[in-house]
């Protein structure tokens, strides 16, 4: 999932809350992911994030530790257990937590899920910056499950260093499979772009932006262009079509 919505400006000044967490500025690869958002010592809520990458606030808390959301998603987060409950019965274990080094410092991804029959998909992470232990980033390394649980796994993500932000870390560069499904995949980046604010073209240093998907072997790719600011601006489909954006600034009124 891709989000532009990576710019703020307020009385404080100019915020960049766009991150690359190993996939390019403003794109993720999850199934979903949980991140604690505080305010001063407490936590205000969790922000559940979904596939897609729409976002819901967790901020109704039953029993001190059943976090539920009323803005349309019906999970449930159990800060005991570390899971994510979904009213199918099928559950996650958000046992990947990014460590202190990550541009997204708390957030947990699932490394398991299982379906109300015990049915199970686990997923294996790389190590986080901060971190000497696997499972401490959002960089997945490896997919297990019923086709293929042995230690190759289903689908294997592989990874080359780019430099993004001012830190030099790995990014997906291919994904690969051992059960001769057609999901195999080329990552290209633009590195060392320039970054510059949309509001007042404050340097924001270098960063590295997602410039193409290819499946592999067939040579057929979508591709993508940015502003100077990181947002998308045009997406070319392997066929040729052209999507484009246009951006603005937005005052809201709180």
């Amino acid at each position: 999932s891709y989000n532009s919505q990576m710019w703020r400006q307020d009385s404080a000044g100019n915020w960049l809350i766009g991150q690359d967490v190993g996939f390019g500025l403003g794109w993720k690869i999850l199934a979903g992911a949980i991140t604690p958002i505080w305010s001063g010592s407490q936590i205000a809520y969790y922000l559940y994030v979904d596939s897609t990458g729409a976002e819901y606030r967790l901020d109704h808390v039953t029993s001190g530790y059943l976090w539920t959301s009323t803005m349309g998603t019906y999970v449930t987060f159990d800060t005991t257990t570390y899971q994510v409950h979904f009213t199918d019965g099928s559950f996650w274990t958000m046992g990947s937590i990014s460590a202190s080094g990550e541009q997204d410092a708390g957030t947990a991804y699932p490394t398991i899920m299982e379906d109300s029959n015990g049915n199970q998909i686990q997923i294996s992470y790389r190590v986080g910056m901060g971190s000497s232990s696997a499972n401490t980033s959002a960089r997945i390394s490896l997919i297990q499950d019923a086709r293929n649980a042995g230690s190759y796994g289903a689908y294997q993500f592989s990874y080359s260093t780019q430099c993004s932000g001012g830190q030099c870390f790995d990014h997906l560069s291919s994904i690969s499979n051992t059960i001769g499904t057609p999901e195999n995949y080329t990552f290209a980046y633009a590195a060392n772009q320039a970054l510059v604010s949309p509001f007042n073209s404050s340097s924001y240093g270098t960063w590295a932006f997602l410039q193409s998907v290819t499946v592999t072997g067939l040579g057929i790719a979508h591709q993508f262009q940015y502003n100077g600011s990181g947002e998308m601006t045009q997406l070319t489909t392997p066929l040729g079509g052209v999507m484009q954006w246009a951006y603005r600034t937005f005052q809201y009124g709180t």
